[in-house]
């Protein structure tokens, strides 16, 4: 429920960076990109530069079971000294109480204590993105979210939401794919001027970038 630690060695890409800062202007933002692109790399990157509060949540494989993602979710906002999840756990543990009635009470604390832009990481999100009832649950709250709050989907697959041509329609939902996420000419060669201290000629950079077409862990492993 925090955030990685930051990578050495990591290039700081201002054209990335600057489709990063849109997302404060969308309710759900979607980073969708295969292993290795840099996604979780490129955001983490560009948190260390803004002051925005951020909740972050990185599913795992045993996060499948609806209730466990939904009791870890309400546990991600039981930071920066203030309890928002509290209540929907509360209610979550009630034998009686429905699922829908947890995720209210968290919207219900996020409204109350939340007064400014705010991030809501799920990163790995491709673990669970094929249960149902998880799309569901994230689908509910992206079309209820207070206007402060703002969704970032880590992802390598896609997800189904049901909602999504209804926010693409508002526009209320921004992606970011793996043609952003790729390494121009240009970053391939900053990269390894200044990450690794070797300079390299255009020539080896265009050699590069047909090799791995701008693939981040590619250029990591050259």
């Amino acid at each position: 429920l925090n955030p990685p630690a930051p990578r050495s060695r990591i290039l700081h890409r201002e054209r990335v960076e600057n489709e990063l800062r849109e997302i404060i202007n969308y309710l759900l933002t979607i980073i969708q990109a295969g292993t290795g692109f840099g996604k979780s790399t490129s955001i983490i990157s560009f948190l260390q530069k803004i002051t925005t509060p951020i909740y972050w949540y990185t599913i795992s494989g045993t996060d499948r079971d609806p209730k466990l993602f939904l009791a870890k979710l309400f546990t991600a906002f039981n930071q920066n000294g203030i309890s928002i999840g509290n209540e929907a756990l509360r209610i979550l543990d009630m034998p009686d109480a429905t699922h829908q009635e947890a995720l209210i009470a968290l919207l219900n604390g996020i409204t109350k204590n939340i007064n400014q832009d705010t991030l809501l990481i799920l990163d790995d999100f491709h673990r669970v993105s094929d249960v149902s009832e998880i799309i569901y649950f994230i689908d509910w709250m992206v079309n209820r979210l207070p206007p402060k709050l703002h969704l970032v989907v880590i992802t390598r697959h896609h997800p189904d939401f049901p909602s999504m041509n209804k926010w693409i329609v508002k526009s209320n939902v921004i992606e970011i794919d793996k043609h952003t996420l790729s390494f121009t000419p240009d970053e391939i060669k900053q990269l390894f001027e200044e990450s690794y201290g070797i300079p390299l000629s255009n020539k080896t950079v265009t050699l590069l970038l047909g090799k791995t077409e701008g693939w981040a862990i590619g250029l990591q492993m050259v």
